[in-house]
C-alpha cells in the first residue's frame, strides 16, 4: 500500500515539474512578451531623438505606438501633448482619457495632472471630488505640488471634508519640499477663518504661476517616476515646447 502511494505521489510530482517547465519555457520564449519589451526600449530611444530633434508630431506619433502597448509612462506623457497640443491638435477630452489609463497603473505624475485638470477647472467642467481622487493617490506617493492642493482642499473643505489636521499635515509635507504656496498657507494659518482667506487668495493666482508650479514638480519627479529612465527629461522638454510654442 505504502509503495503504490509512493509511486502514485511520484507521478503527481514528476506531472507537476514537467507542467511548470512546460509554462516557464513558453513565458520565456513567448514572441509577444520580448517584443513589447523591445517596442518600449527602441520606442523610448526614437522619442528622445525625436525630442531633440524638436519632431514633435514624430515624437507624438512614436508614443501612439508605445502606448497602444500599454505602456503606463507612454500613455502619460501622450496625455501631455493632447493637453499642450504639441504633435497634435489640443484634444483635452484625449487628454484625461490617456493620464487616466496611465493613472489606474498607479502612476504619480498621470494621478497628479489628472487631478490638477479636475481641480482647476480651466479646460474641463470643474470637479473637485474627481480632483481630490486623484491628487490625494498623488500625495500619498510624494508628488509635493499634488500634497499643497490636496491641503488646500481639506483647509476649504473643496471636494473632500473640512479637516485642519489633515490640511496642516499635507501643507507640512509640501513646504518641506518647496512649495511656496504651501509655506505662505501655514504661516498665516493662526485662525482657521484667516487661513481659508489666504487660501482662496491664492487659489486666485494658481493660473498665473502655473508654469513655476510645474517646475517645483518637475523637481519631484526623479523621486516619483525611477521605473523609467529619462521620463523627467521628457518631461522638461516637452514642458519648454509648450512655453516656447505660446510665446510665439
Amino acid at each position: 500500500m505504502r509503495t503504490q502511494g509512493n509511486r502514485s505521489i511520484s507521478r503527481i510530482l514528476a506531472y507537476f515539474v514537467i507542467s511548470t517547465s512546460v509554462i516557464l519555457t513558453g513565458t520565456i520564449f513567448c514572441p509577444s512578451v520580448q517584443a513589447d519589451q523591445l517596442v518600449d526600449e527602441e520606442g523610448m530611444k526614437c522619442l528622445h531623438d525625436a525630442i531633440q530633434q524638436k519632431q514633435l508630431r514624430g515624437a507624438f506619433k512614436q508614443l501612439c505606438k508605445m502606448a497602444d502597448h500599454d505602456c503606463g509612462y507612454s500613455q502619460c506623457l501622450l496625455g501631455i501633448m493632447y493637453e499642450k497640443g504639441l504633435g497634435a491638435k489640443k484634444n483635452i477630452d484625449r487628454a484625461i482619457e490617456w493620464y487616466r489609463k496611465a493613472a489606474e497603473k498607479g502612476l504619480a505624475d498621470a494621478q497628479f495632472r489628472l487631478g490638477q485638470l479636475y481641480y482647476i477647472g480651466e479646460d474641463v467642467k470643474r470637479d473637485p471630488k474627481e480632483a481630490a481622487k486623484w491628487l490625494n493617490k498623488a500625495a500619498e506617493q510624494g508628488v509635493a505640488e499634488a500634497q499643497y492642493y490636496i491641503g488646500r482642499m481639506h483647509l476649504k473643505g473643496d471636494g473632500v471634508p473640512r479637516d485642519l489636521k489633515k490640511a496642516k499635515r499635507w501643507l507640512h509635507l509640501a513646504a518641506d519640499r518647496g512649495i511656496a504656496d504651501a509655506k505662505v498657507l501655514l504661516s498665516q494659518s493662526q485662525s482657521a477663518k484667516e487661513t481659508i482667506h489666504t487660501a482662496k487668495k491664492i487659489g486666485r493666482a494658481i493660473k498665473k504661476r502655473h508654469e513655476e508650479s510645474m517646475r517645483l514638480y518637475g523637481q519631484t519627479l526623479e523621486n516619483t517616476e525611477m521605473s523609467w529612465k529619462g521620463y523627467a527629461d521628457i518631461v522638461n522638454s516637452l514642458n519648454q515646447a509648450a512655453a516656447a510654442s505660446s510665446s510665439k
